[in-house]
């Protein structure tokens, strides 16, 4: 039987072509590329700021200012979501709320008037039960926004500014993990 390399050389009548030489392996092991998660989690913290931000650097491909941004973002997240032990279910959730926001722009009169509408405040309200326990889900969420702050300034003043800080669905689960132990220790090296 007659290799492709024989076969080729029949039919185009010549020696066959050199092979070139092989290339080193160059990728990473995957144990780098896809690190263990933490017991009882789905699912990594890595994917779920692939799943966010690829899409905004996608969208932003032809805006060299914003693209920095977003990258900027992203390096700034990556070592607080791996210092502290949020399931990526919560930061997937969390962060496809802010795409939303930042895919979809929406003015400060619409966001005024979402938080005074029955989809804001109200809703927040009702669902905690009472305004105390509201207002307390919103100082806790105030508190998530600070750690924010500090680790990855840029990213918390978008999720202000964009009004995913505002969302209902956002104030509930960052006011679930505030309590949780979320550290800036890897930021402030």
């Amino acid at each position: 039987m007659m290799t492709h390399e024989q076969r080729a050389a029949k039919m185009y009548g010549g020696p066959p072509a050199a092979k070139a030489p092989a290339k080193p392996a160059a990728a990473k092991s995957a144990e780098s590329m896809y690190p263990k998660s933490k017991p009882g989690q789905a699912g990594s913290n890595d994917a779920a700021l692939a799943s966010t931000f690829d899409r905004l650097e996608a969208w932003n491909r032809s805006n060299p200012e914003k693209l920095a941004r977003v990258r900027e973002q992203r390096a700034q997240l990556v070592p607080l979501l791996h210092a502290g032990s949020i399931d990526p279910r919560i930061v997937q959730e969390l962060l496809s709320i802010h795409l939303e926001h930042e895919t979809f722009k929406r003015s400060p009169e619409a966001l005024a008037k979402r938080w005074e509408g029955p989809t804001g405040y109200a809703k927040v309200r009702s669902d905690a039960g009472d305004a105390v326990k509201a207002e307390q889900k919103i100082a806790a969420t105030d508190r998530v926004l600070a750690v924010l702050a500090k680790a990855a300034p840029t990213f918390a003043h978008d999720v202000v500014m964009n009004g995913a800080a505002q969302h209902p669905r956002w104030i509930e689960i960052a006011s679930a993990i505030a309590p949780s132990p979320v550290s800036t220790t890897a930021t402030e090296k």
